[in-house]
């Protein structure tokens, strides 16, 4: 798994409701991001479970009420720790 539960991550900004977005295992297919998960881009949350059914990795993220209505897969999300240091190196050269 890419991400691990207590990993806090962020929902990327670019996301489109109503599109698919591809596992990191290519015979996964798409996971679909609803027009209702919108609301969350740009945001950041703690990564409270995780899946990993057959290689088709999904997450859930800790979203208060709507916490088990939604889940996401690695290419929805961004490692806040991970874009830390990559603003940082950038902040250094």
């Amino acid at each position: 798994m890419k991400y691990k539960v207590g990993d806090r991550v962020i929902v990327r900004k670019d996301l489109v409701g109503g599109l698919e977005y591809p596992y990191s295992n290519p015979l996964c297919g798409k996971l679909y991001f609803a027009s209702a998960m919108e609301k969350f881009r740009g945001e950041e949350y703690e990564i409270v479970a995780s899946l990993d059914d057959y290689g088709c990795e999904t997450y859930s993220l800790s979203l208060g009420e709507e916490e088990s209505k939604w889940v996401f897969n690695d290419a929805m999300l961004i490692l806040v720790d991970g874009l830390r240091s990559l603003i940082c190196k950038r902040n250094i050269k």
